[in-house]
């Protein structure tokens, strides 16, 4: 079995179509900038891992020469000076030939790879080699453990799959490492002719790329509706909190603070914008003409007798009325009267703004 490799310049023609469709979309739809860099991070995140999957996947001296775990190195090594344009091997390639006449190294090659046991020349014992080769696969889940912790941020819309996301990479690296450790315990010289024995590592590496790519587009995928009446999936997966995507109340509190600084200021501009208006002819007509329309437009509505039933029923009414003496007292206009209270609510608990100036109700 060999591994699918694809031509870099087809990746390349295919990743540029890709990006050229993804900006056209982002372009057309206007999104916001913040959603943009997410989907930016997301689509470059797995166009490296297909890179790595399907065009740069490991080294590995037993595929590239069809042969076993079991085959003699000098035949391996005859077999890539018949292919070198030169009739000389390179210096590590050399090396690691001399390296494979061991079974011990040979086990080493299928356990940890072709980079740890060809790049690490000052190695000699397991736990060097194995920590030459650790280094690498460690450093890249703590970096997909932070990718992962990007995507779920506090307070965003995917906050509850934090745990989950993370959980699977730590369980993935756990499980990577008994899975290197024991492999020699599995990859014995009778069952070394299997071609699974020679792609140890390379399943291995493919596991978790496949697990890196897949991941961030399972927390960007929507939740499958009736989930959580699955039981096991259900409890894996828990349920998105409604109020992540809300502001928290300091801050919808300074918002409502910032609107209203600006507003503020802009209606007592009202005043002086109105005069400024009248002192101009062209502009004294336009408004007049669109006050007069306003005001046919007004007169039409409160006319309709539908209208007045309506205000009337939600003890709105505004219907002209005479006075009446009740308890010696005007009994004014329900609509009124319902305005006046709201007005000196408004004054009695916050006013608007330091600068307003009460004026007296008609």
């Amino acid at each position: 079995m060999f591994p699918l490799i694809v031509d870099p310049t087809i990746f390349t023609a295919v990743a540029i179509c890709l990006i050229s469709a993804w900006l056209y979309r982002v372009s057309s739809k206007g999104y916001p900038t913040t959603k943009i860099l997410r989907q930016a991070l997301l689509f470059g995140h797995s166009i490296y891992l297909l890179k790595s999957i399907l065009v740069t996947p490991p080294r590995n001296v037993f595929l590239e020469t069809n042969s076993t775990p079991n085959t003699p190195a000098d035949s391996m090594r005859a077999i890539y000076l018949h292919r070198s344009p030169s009739g000389e091997l390179e210096p590590e390639l050399e090396g690691l030939f001399r390296k494979l006449n061991s079974f011990d190294m040979r086990l080493l090659y299928l356990q940890l790879g072709h980079d740890a046991v060809a790049g690490c020349d000052y190695c000699h014992s397991f736990e060097e080699y194995a920590s030459f080769a650790f280094a690498r696969p460690v450093f890249v889940y703590i970096l997909e453990i932070g990718l992962v912790g990007a995507f779920t941020l506090p307070n965003s819309p995917r906050a509850h799959l934090r745990s989950f996301g993370i959980g699977i990479l730590i369980v993935a690296l756990v499980a990577e490492v008994i899975a290197t450790l024991t492999a020699s315990q599995i990859l014995t010289p009778g069952g070394m002719e299997h071609w699974a024995s020679s792609m140890w590592h390379d399943l291995i590496h493919l596991s978790r790329t496949s697990l890196f790519l897949v991941l961030p587009l399972i927390l960007h995928a929507p939740r499958p509706p009736l989930i959580h009446s699955i039981p096991i999936l259900g409890s894996l997966l828990p349920t998105p909190d409604l109020r992540a995507g809300l502001p928290r109340t300091a801050e919808r509190l300074q918002s409502i603070q910032r609107a209203l600084d600006n507003l503020i200021p802009r209606l007592h501009l009202i005043s002086y914008t109105r005069a400024a208006i009248l002192r101009g002819d062209e502009t004294r007509k336009r408004a007049e003409r669109w006050w007069s329309k306003e005001g046919k437009e007004g007169k039409a509505g409160i006319e309709d007798a539908a209208v007045k039933r309506t205000a009337k029923g939600m003890g709105l009414a505004y219907d002209e009325e005479p006075m009446v003496e009740d308890a010696g007292k005007d009994r004014k206009l329900t609509l009124r009267e319902n305005a006046r209270k709201g007005v000196e609510t408004m004054f009695s608990t916050v006013p608007p703004s330091e600068n307003w100036v009460k004026m007296s109700a008609p």
